[in-house]
């Protein structure tokens, strides 16, 4: 976009202004409700919500309901609908409830005579145009539940002199305070991600303006035409500064690009000609069209860029006696480009960092700075007097010191006093005193004498002194008899206590008392045993045989010493065992812990301390373990195997086997019952029962002892019924003519007939049928 005419540039809100003019009062309505004498409109959004839609002129003070009833239904009151109190220039102030979170496109636009209003913390969102044109208005407190601010929100309210914008806001929307020249200072807080185009757009009585640091974009003409603002502080997160943003800030003398900024649009600070100092940040990259032209008060630049940003065209006023200062080493660069074109030969180098020097004492030195270039500087130290220079902070010690600044960077001189020290070492002998150097002392130790030289510096001496003791040696010493004692100035062989006064090597006295003894020469007689392949190596002897062995030695004292060696030889005994153990036990005898059948061996020593070599063959005996199963019959006993039990059950016996070895016999024994039978049974008469080893035909209770199939007594006891044989005779008559069917005969001649047939126990019935056939008579 090319601005022709950046110093009255076009709203972009006028044409929706005038879109939404068209359908202003055309918004319907559901039902009227009158508060506290104000009857507004409303409409329903919900089963239980409803905005003010307001059908009506209304003036005074206005308090709005937090619910509304209609038709037996209450109604939360929950935003104000766009033009809801739209040119109501008789209103003076608004009461809007808790129960609102939003306030609808000019909502109060053209409201001339409102002079305060109080948003609820309930509210989060301002429409468009909310409080355009209330000229009245002189103060508004943005509560910390709104988080966005909408286009032309305030526009146009000339006697809006103070707002405050909460934390809570995250957007400032285009020329949300267009026109509102009474503002003098705006606080836009951290919160703030982005200013729309034109927000304080032609704010002539803003001074100051503060940008937190989460805004990271300026929009276009944000600022344009804030002819009385002196100071802006841009936040450290904004990266865009938008199309004339401060174009026309007459009143701005200096400002200050942070870093973050990478890009300066077209007409940024154009016609801002009070302004007489820029200072641009190290991330620029390029400035657009016009950026700073007609800036006719500029006289310093400084660009912190290293690389030189990329400009448009008529960036600057090409008649300006500016000057620019660019980072160390970028001169060439920046001269090479098209800023020579405005700033010819009026561009210079410097140091961009902070350099600081300083004493550790400023009594004891001083430093000096020298430049070799623009960014290579000499430091030089400097000691007072009785100072001297140790070091710099860093540990360096080159003085003088060239260094290259490449950082904010900071040197101290470390001075120190200078002390002229003198060591001296003197000894003296035990008894006497030293008394030179201003010293009087007698006894070993360091002292210290602090004078002053010269010039006037701390001197110090100290003295090291040694007391040499007078010495007195005793000696012990021995000779051997027949020989004499020549050392140390004596001449003497006999036993006895010798005295030489001398002098030591440091010239103090020396008394050698010597105490002598003569060895006598020695004669000793050993005898020692060895054993058989062995030799005796001690006393100088090397010998295995038995015998009596000589050796002329020496004492310890260096005398003669004869040593006569008798010398036994002891034989090596060697001893074969056979023993036996039982399974699970250890044999522990002769030096042996073993437990398993097998051939060991022990190498021992004698009674002499010879070899002795004891050979084991040892025999494991095993645990013998017997399982037994047995049955008795109940009432009986089981006695066999050393037993004597009566019961079922599991019973053990520990034995010993022939070996002397344990021997376990364990017994399961079953005791089997005597078994009793009871039978009942019966046979017709005239019949035997035979049964189960019985033979007999009469009624009675008889018993039989018998075995079981585990060959216990098994008595058997039967109850025997006889039941009788039945004989039934019967007489009975029919008509001739007639058959007789009953009791199983089927007859109809007269006669005698028999029917053998069983009784209900199963014996023979005889059923004997006297016939009578009766004849038929006709009359």
């Amino acid at each position: 976009m090319k601005i022709q005419n950046f110093g009255k540039p076009l709203s972009r809100l006028t044409i929706m202004v005038a879109i939404c003019m068209l359908s202003l009062h055309a918004m319907a309505y559901d039902f009227s409700y009158t508060y506290q004498g104000t009857t507004l409109y409303y409409t329903i959004t919900s089963s239980n919500t409803v905005q003010v839609a307001n059908y009506n002129s209304v003036s005074g003070a206005v308090v709005i309901p937090s619910s509304v009833t209609n038709n037996g239904t209450t109604y939360s009151v929950t935003s104000i609908g766009d033009d809801a109190f739209y040119g109501c220039s008789g209103l003076t102030s608004v009461t809007i409830p808790n129960s609102v979170i939003s306030i609808g496109w000019s909502a109060f636009s053209g409201c001339s005579g409102l002079t305060s209003i109080t948003i609820p913390n309930s509210v989060i969102s301002i429409g468009y145009r909310a409080f355009a044109e209330c000229s009245s208005l002189t103060s508004v407190t943005i509560p910390n539940s709104v988080t966005s601010i909408g286009g032309g929100a305030f526009q146009g309210c000339s006697g809006l002199t103070s707002v405050t914008i909460p934390n809570s806001v995250t957007s400032i929307g285009e020329e949300a305070f267009y026109e509102c020249s009474g503002l003098t200072s705006v606080t836009i807080p951290n919160s703030v991600i982005s200013i729309g185009n034109s927000a304080f757009y032609e704010c002539s009585g803003l001074t100051s303006v503060t940008i937190g640091n989460s805004v990271t974009s300026i929009g276009w003409s944000a600022f344009s035409g804030c002819s009385g603002l002196t100071s802006v502080t841009i936040g450290n997160s904004v990266t865009w500064i938008g199309v004339g943003a401060f174009s026309w800030c007459s009143g701005l003398t200096s400002v200050t690009i942070p870093n973050s900024v990478t890009f300066i649009d077209d007409y940024a600070f154009s016609w801002c000609s009070g302004l007489t100092s820029v200072t641009i940040g190290n991330s620029i990259t390029s400035i657009g069209d016009r950026a700073f032209y007609w800036c006719s008060g500029l006289t310093s630049i400084v660009s912190n860029a290293v690389v030189p940003p990329v400009i448009g065209s008529d960036v600057f006023p090409y008649s300006n006696t500016c000057n620019v200062i660019v980072p160390c080493g970028s001169l060439e660069a920046y001269i090479a480009s098209s800023w020579n074109n405005y700033f010819p030969s009026r561009i210079t180098e410097v140091l961009s960092f902070d350099l600081s020097v300083a004493a550790n004492d400023d009594s004891s030195g001083s430093v000096s700075v020298e430049t070799q270039s623009c960014n290579v500087r000499t430091l030089t130290a400097t000691p007072s007097s009785c100072k001297s220079f140790v070091a710099w902070n860093d540990g360096n010690s080159n003085n003088p010191r060239i260094v290259a600044i490449t950082s904010d960077t900071s040197f101290t001189a470390i001075f120190e006093s200078v002390e002229i020290s003198n060591d001296i070492t003197a000894s003296i002998c035990q008894g006497s005193a030293y008394t030179e150097n201003g010293f009087n002392v007698s006894e070993a130790g360091v002292y210290t004498q602090n004078l002053q030289t010269i010039n006037g510096c701390d001197s110090t001496v100290t003295l090291t002194l040694t007391v040499n003791p007078i010495a007195t040696t005793a000696l012990q010493a021995s000779i051997c008899e027949g020989t004499t004692y020549t050392e140390n100035g004596f001449n003497v062989s006999e036993a006895g206590v010798y005295t030489q006064n001398l002098q030591t090597i440091n010239g103090c006295d020396s008394t050698v008392t010597l105490t002598l003894t003569v060895n006598p020469v020695a004669t000793t007689n050993l005898n020692a045993a060895i054993c058989e392949g062995t030799a005796y190596t001690e006393n100088g002897f090397n010998v295995n045989e038995a015998g009596v062995y000589t050796q002329n030695l020496q004492t310890i004292n260096g005398c003669d010493s004869i040593v006569t060696l008798t010398l036994t030889v002891n034989p090596i005994a060697t001893t074969t065992l056979q023993a036996a153990i039982c399974e699970g036990t250890a044999y522990t005898e002769n030096g042996f812990n073993v437990s398993e059948a097998g051939v060991y061996t022990q190498n021992l020593q004698t009674i002499n301390g010879c070899d002795s070599t004891v050979t084991l063959t040892l025999t494991v005996n095993p645990i013998a373990t017997t399982t037994l199963q047995a049955a008795i019959c109940e009432g009986t006993t089981y006695t066999e195997n050393g037993f004597n039990v009566s019961e079922a059950g599991v019973y053990t016996q520990n034995l010993q086997t022939i070996n002397g070895c344990d021997s376990i016999v364990t017994l399961t024994l079953v005791v089997n019952p005597v078994a009793t039978t009871t039978l009942q049974a019966a046979i017709c008469q005239g019949e035997i029962y035979t049964e189960n080893g019985f033979n007999v035909s009469e009624a009675g209770v008889y018993t039989q002892n018998l075995q079981t199939i585990n060959g216990c007594d098994s008595t058997v006891t039967l109850t025997l019924i006889v039941n009788p044989v039945a004989t039934t005779a019967l007489q009975a008559s029919i008509c001739e003519g007639t058959t007789y069917t009953e009791n199983g005969f089927n007859v109809s001649e007269a006669g005698v007939y028999t029917q053998n047939l069983q009784t209900i126990n199963g014996c023979d019935s005889v059923v004997t049928l006297t016939l009578t056939v009766n004849p038929v008579y006709s009359f």
